[in-house]
């Protein structure tokens, strides 16, 4: 009989299949129930299942679409347990299960049969980008007056040596090239001459070593980094702007950085649900006709435009609200977001017989989620665009409480927001204060053609437009936040780069309307009952974002110049087109006169740029796109005024509708049934310019200077003043004193504010100018810009840079104020300041044409398949004609016709001067083309989707949704010292050492935090062991060095008669020999005198000036090959006693001054061509009584490599400490001391004053003596107390209490009976006003066999205890 698995009806049990194909076969339990009622085995149940299997193969062909679906009876009967019948449950049950697994066998038919669920292909694009990075933050440049490093380091001389050294960047440049950002600097490491340049291996940025990083990434010379020794300039025109020596200085903006538009928000506009392929048969019967009906509504509200219940109420007149003409400063405007019960028709969508039984639930939740976005959008006070319009939030109204959210559903819950027009703009708003007529759509066409597709419209049941208040999102000026970019030059300069850094994409989730099949096919699907579904797209495809760059010079409070593009339909807008959710970076250059600028990133509406292709067609913009950067033709550049504008990607770049469409929202067959046609000219390949001979170029043209006007103004005037002018302050004018200085005499005095002047070689500045004018009459005559001036009267000074500029008076009656025939508040004897400056433009072109270029070749081939396109075509050459420029660009008609690959010819020009000689040699050019892709049906779903500010359906998404889309990154400013308008010299860096490096943005490196590279020699010095000059760890040498070098130290004011060379000497081969070494770098300002002495102990070493020479020698003793000897006796130089000395005094330290301590000396663990790390370690003296002592820190880690010096430092430090307690002044004769200098040892033997501080004390009232020793016995002693007038001398017995009760209440200090005999180091040796030498000296204490007591013990473990690290 057949069996079932144990487990499998159980709870938990076991799943099985019929058949498995590499384990037993086991039965399903109805199987088995069928088995065991006809009693068959296992077996032959598979082999019946085989058979039946087999058997279905051999149907005939034809029957492939009808399933193999049969009911017979077989021969075996289902015998009932009762009445052993067969019954009829056996034949179906039977019939079915045999049927259900044939049919399963049987080969699928093809798809779109009848009664079958459709699906059109999906549409995914890429998920994942490569990620892109920038430099966030550059290291500031150094500042004139910073120090500049000195290395010292030696690793030949000192095994432990080397050295990391942080640079001073003095030339900075960030590039943007696209993808990422390139950054070019020079670091400045040392003055002087480096002995050997840093490896590859020892560079870094912050703490990652540059070798880990992506070598194609940085430029290297040799295999490193370029580096200068000792000054001079790369070869390589890498660190160079335009191929010159210009200096530039590269710095991150923090403030106003973030600029775009962001937050859009409805304006009368609609919205449309995600659309689905809806259809009902187009043979409709009595029993399909009510379902078909439900269909449709469906398809009506799929179709249908839904009002978003928001937009602008009010605000300005008719033409001004009908967006036709500017809104003035000051208009204040009303926004409104409608709301109220649900029950509202204003507020809610009602449903209606036309949508059941759909009802309108996802209608009012899109609105609902829109509108409450709003009103978290609008903020008192915050600025935002309305259209072009730049306003601020003055009022929310309708607030129980400051900061209440809109609440949709409460009674009459519309809300007003009032906003104030800041900058002049258009904007589009109802013509009534009521939203009633947009908020009661849609409103249908119940006259017209049901669902028809007609025109370039897909549906044309809907009343649209004016009448009914409801608007195309894209064609709609909307409400918007805006955040401002601005930044400003820090210096005078004349070329300012700025990079930015932009994301910009959409992203679309929605139906593949591209792969919608023809209606005759739909109608085929869905008039066999069958249901058709489309694929989904998801996928980022492209959008435009827009923005205005403004300037005006900086501190003068001007209005801001837009740099525009002098080309018919161009709209003077930059534009940053991306498809990719990564940042991409661009950057502007403006060349400009010798000054700082301000400029200002204004965002602008995409809906605007719709509404100028709608009016024009064909409109242009100026796209960046730095990823061709380094090619020179997709430098493009304009000028206005004295500006010239410089980026890379393409000027006059097209749009138009097709462009400004993406066709991912097109209904139509997938696009490999779609043809490419003749698109628009975006641009000009190859280099754009003809040079002979090839080193000229468009940034060293001829140029002559123009007198331009800078500005008109009068700042602060006082118009109470009258005729009278009683003080000057910081205002700008021209005042006319008459009669003055005498009768008949009228003089002219300029009075200006200092950020209106430009700094001079004469020096003249503000308040008062000076210069005078007293012309001979007062005569009006025609002024350069407009206006009047006075004849004769011109304040003139030269810029810096040798440019002529003037200050002139200035009458005009145009001027805003003016009045009294044009003088400023009416005032006669007060003038308007005009200022006028020389300005370096290039000299007018000897060809400036717009040229129609030929499709043919100059065989007369046909090389385009267009024809028609202009170029702007201009020359410039010398009188010789032996240096000749031209270059051309777009402008005029862009032709028709043409396709990508294809190429123009611009004809040869003539020379103008001579018709009969050739200027300029015909030019082949080929053209970048935008293909387009012809449409094959007419029916678009989401017309100017990649510019619009607003969606129209949610599953359109763009990238200024949650935030701005800019930023400013960085702000390189150069200032020319090379060639034209140059101001100075090229900088040559001499005596200065310094690196080149160049690296591309990435991951590892998004902040230049500090550059830095690993030394193993540093500055060359004169060695004074011998040899030539070279690089030394020896601080005599370095010392040396900064005494008598012109270079690195004070050589122009020391020279080398003021140093003690021989003792130099002695003091180097002492370091040597003992291994006290100096590596590190001087990288602070100090004194030097203090940090020779403070460097010099470090290193045992004594600091002393003798005879007005400076010496460094060793403080310990040492034997003749200079190793120090621990043991050796000191040498006495004189002996001096109370017979040939004079006013001896003793200072004892302080008890806390001698109080003994741990000493943790720090040093650093050099690592070649790594990081250093910082090392300590403890050394104090033995015994238990100093293992409490407080710990003093010792940082030597500027300098010290070596725990062996560190410890021998610690000891030396730890022995004075211990051993030395007072300090001795005398002075003495001359004579006395010859021979004797600082560092030498004497001997002093005298009673005078020579008291021990340490047997002082004090004598209490009750008779208690306390002092640090105990005293006894009879003492002769020097008291004094406050009732006392001076110190008195007495004796008496410390032992007895009565004895010295008599000096209660009194300081005590006793008396020395015997002369003292000690030794001491001259510390300084100085000449006193009375003819005697003064002498000061130090305590050295002996031991009894005549060595000094501080070096004792010292490696014998007797004073030290053993050295903890």
């Amino acid at each position: 009989m057949a069996e079932l698995p144990k487990n499998i009806r159980k709870p938990g049990g076991d799943l099985v299949s019929a058949r498995s194909p590499f384990t037993r076969r086991v039965l399903l339990p109805t199987e088995a129930d069928l088995c065991n009622a006809l009693g068959l085995t296992e077996e032959e149940y598979f082999q019946f299942l085989e058979g039946v299997a087999a058997k279905v193969k051999e149907r005939p062909e034809a029957y492939g679409l009808i399933p193999d679906i049969r009911c017979d009876p077989v021969s075996l009967g289902l015998i009932s347990a009762k009445t052993g019948a067969l019954t009829l449950f056996g034949q179906i049950a039977v019939g079915v299960a045999l049927s259900v697994v044939a049919y399963l066998l049987t080969p699928k038919p093809p798809s779109m049969k009848q009664g079958t669920n459709e699906r059109t292909a999906d549409m995914a694009g890429l998920k994942r980008f490569a990620p892109q990075f920038s430099f966030n933050s550059v290291q500031e440049l150094a500042n004139l007056g910073d120090l500049i490093p000195l290395v010292f380091t030696n690793r030949d001389q000192n095994s432990n040596g080397g050295t990391r050294v942080n640079s001073q960047l003095m030339w900075s440049q960030l590039v943007s090239l696209g993808r990422f950002q390139q950054l070019k600097i020079l670091g400045l490491f040392s003055l002087g001459t480096i002995e050997q340049e840093p490896d590859f291996e020892g560079y870094a940025i912050g703490d990652l070593l540059i070798e880990n990083y992506q070598a194609e990434k940085i430029y290297l010379s040799n295999s490193n980094i370029p580096f200068k020794t000792n000054g001079g300039v790369f070869s390589t025109d890498i660190f160079r702007v335009d191929n010159l020596k210009h200096f530039s200085g590269a710095r991150n903006p923090t403030t106003q950085a973030t600029f775009g538009l962001s937050s859009p928000m409805p304006n009368l506009t609609f919205f449309r649900l995600p659309y689905e392929l809806v259809r009902a048969p187009s043979k409709l019967n009595a029993d399909n006709r009510p379902a078909a009906r439900i269909t449709n509504k469906k398809r009506r509200k799929l179709l249908g435009g839904w009002p978003m219940r928001a937009g602008f109420a009010d605000g300005g007149n008719s033409s001004q609200k009908a967006g036709n003409s500017d809104l003035p400063v000051g208009t204040y405007l009303t926004y409104q977001v409608v709301g109220g019960p649900e029950t509202n028709g204003n507020a809610w969508q009602q449903d209606w017989v036309g949508y059941d039984p759909h009802g309108v639930e996802d209608v009012n939740s899109v609105t609902k989620t829109v509108r409450e976005a709003t009103d978290s959008y609008i903020s008192e006070g915050e600025q935002y665009l309305a259209g072009t319009a730049l306003v601020s939030c003055t009022h929310i109204g309708n607030e129980a409480w400051p900061g209440q959210p809109w609440e949709g559903t409460n009674e009459s819950f519309t809300r007003g927001y009032q906003f104030k027009v800041l900058e002049s703009g258009r904007y589009e708003c109802a013509p009534t204060t009521n939203l009633g007529t947009h908020c009661n759509n849609p409103q249908w066409n119940t006259g017209g053609d049901f669902f028809q597709v007609k025109d370039d419209k897909y549906y044309y049941e809907q009343f649209y437009g004016d009448s009914y208040l409801l608007y195309e999102p894209a064609e709609r000026y909307v409400l918007q936040r805006i955040n401002l970019g601005t930044v400003s030059d820090n210096r005078n300069c004349h070329i300012t780069e700025i990079g930015i850094k932009s994301k910009v994409f959409k992203q679309m989730s929605f139906a593949n309307v591209n792969s919608k099949p023809t209606e005759e096919e739909i109608d085929t699907v869905f008039n066999d009952r069958s249901s058709l579904t489309l694929g989904n797209v998801n996928k980022y495809i492209t959008r435009y974002s827009f923005f205005k760059l403004q300037v005006r010079e900086a501190g003068t409070g001007n209005n801001w110049q837009t740099l525009e593009t002098p080309v018919t339909n161009h709209l003077d807008l930059f534009c940053v087109k991306g498809n990719t959710p990564e940042f991409q970076y661009n950057y502007i250059r403006i060349d400009h006169p010798y000054k700082q600028y301000e400029y200002r990133f204004f965002p602008w509406p995409g809906n605007d740029v719709i509404k100028q292709v709608i009016a024009n067609t064909t409109v242009y913009v100026n796209l960046l796109n730095a990823n061709g950067a380094t090619d020179p033709n997709a430098i493009q550049q304009f000028s206005y005024s004295s500006y010239t504008v410089k980026f890379a990607g393409r000027k006059n770049y097209v749009l138009t509708r097709d462009l400004l469409s993406n066709t991912e929202w097109d209904f139509g067959e997938p696009n490999a049934y779609r043809q490419i046609v003749a698109g628009y000219v975006q641009g000009l390949k190859g280099t754009g310019s003809y040079s002979s001979p090839s080193h000229i170029t468009s940034d060293n043209l001829p140029q002559k200077r123009v007198s331009t006007v800078q500005w008109t103004k009068i700042y602060h005037p006082d118009c109470s003043y009258g005729g009278t002018y009683p003080g000057y302050g910081h205002h700008t004018v021209i005042v006319r004193f008459d009669n003055w200085p005498s009768a008949g005499v009228s003089t002219f005095a300029l009075y200006i504010n200092n950020m209106h002047v430009t700094s001079n070689i004469q020096g003249r500045n503000g308040p008062e100018w000076g210069d005078a004018q007293q012309p001979t009459s007062v005569t009006l005559v025609s002024a350069h810009g407009g206006g009047q001036t006075v004849s004769g009267v011109e304040f003139h000074y030269t810029t810096d840079d040798g440019r002529g500029g003037k200050f002139i008076p200035i009458v005009d009656s145009n001027i805003s104020g003016s009045s009294a025939g044009g003088h400023p508040c009416g005032i006669t004897n007060f003038y308007y300041v005009r200022k006028i400056e020389d300005e370096w433009q290039n000299e007018d072109p000897v060809i400036n044409s717009l040229i129609t270029t030929s499709d043919t070749d100059g065989s007369g081939d046909d090389i385009a398949s267009g024809s028609g396109l202009q170029v702007r075509f201009k020359a410039w050459a010398n009188t010789a004609r032996t240096e000749i420029y031209a270059e051309w660009n777009l402008e005029g008609s862009r032709g028709s016709g043409y396709m990508e690959g294809d190429k123009v010819r611009i004809p040869s020009q003539d020379d103008p001067d001579d018709t009969d000689e050739t200027l300029v040699p015909a030019q082949i050019i080929e053209l970048q083309v935008s293909n387009t892709v012809e449409k094959t049906l007419p029916s678009r779903l989401n017309l100017y989707d990649a510019a619009a500010d607003f969606w129209k359906y949610e599953g359109d998404q763009s990238s200024h949704l949650e935030g701005p889309e800019h930023q400013i990154t960085y702000c390189n400013e150069i200032v020319r010292t090379e060639g034209v308008d140059s101001l100075g010299s090229p900088a040559t860096y001499s005596d200065l050492a310094y690196a080149g490096l160049r690296i591309n943005s990435s991951k590892e490196w998004t902040n230049f935090s500090q550059f830095s590279a690993y030394f193993k020699k540093g500055i060359k010095v004169k060695s004074l062991l011998g040899g030539s000059d070279r690089s030394t760890s020896l601080f005599p040498e370095i010392a040396y060095a900064l005494l008598t070098n012109s270079t690195i130290g004070a050589g122009k004011v020391i020279n080398t008669d003021s140093v003690n060379e021989a003792n130099m000497i002695v003091a180097a081969n002492f370091c040597k020999k003992n291994n006290l070494f100096w590596d590190g770098v001087i990288s602070n300002r100090v004194n030097l005198r203090e940090f020779i002495f403070e460097q010099a102990t470090y290193c045992l070493l004594d600091f002393t000036i003798i005879g007005g020479q400076f010496s460094l020698y060793p403080a310990v003793p040492f034997d003749s090959d200079h190793a120090m000897n621990l043991d050796k006796k000191p040498t006495i130089k004189a002996m001096f006693t109370d017979g040939n000395i004079k006013d001896l005094n003793v200072a004892f330290l302080n008890p806390e001054d001698r109080q003994t301590f741990q000493a943790n000396i720090i040093y650093r663990k050099e690592k070649v061509n790594g990081f250093s790390e910082k090392k300590s370690l403890v050394v104090r003296l033995v015994g238990s009584a100093h293992e409490d002592d407080p710990l003093e820190t010792f940082d030597l880690s500027g300098f010290c490599t070596s725990p062996d010096h560190a410890i021998t430092f610690g000891k030396y430090v730890l022995s004075n400490r211990e051993k030395v307690d007072h300090t001795i002044t005398f002075k003495t004769a001359p004579h006395y001391i010859n021979g004797v200098q600082p560092g030498d040892y004497i001997r002093v033997y005298s009673t005078t004053q020579h008291v021990q501080r340490f047997n002082n004390g004090a004598i209490l009232d009750d008779g208690t003596v306390v002092s640090k020793d105990t005293i006894s016995g009879s003492k002769t002693f020097y008291y004094w107390n406050p009732a006392e007038q001076e110190v008195k001398e007495a004796t008496a017995n410390f032992s007895t209490p009565s004895s010295i009760q008599p000096y209660a209440g009194s300081l005590f200090t006793i008396k020395e009976s015997e002369a003292s005999d000690q030794c001491y180091k001259v510390e300084s040796i100085t000449f006193g006003e009375d003819g005697l030498i003064e002498l000061s000296g130090s305590y050295s204490e002996l031991t009894s066999d005549g060595k000094l007591a501080i070096l004792q013990g010292w490696n014998d473990g007797s004073r030290f205890a053993p050295v903890e690290s």
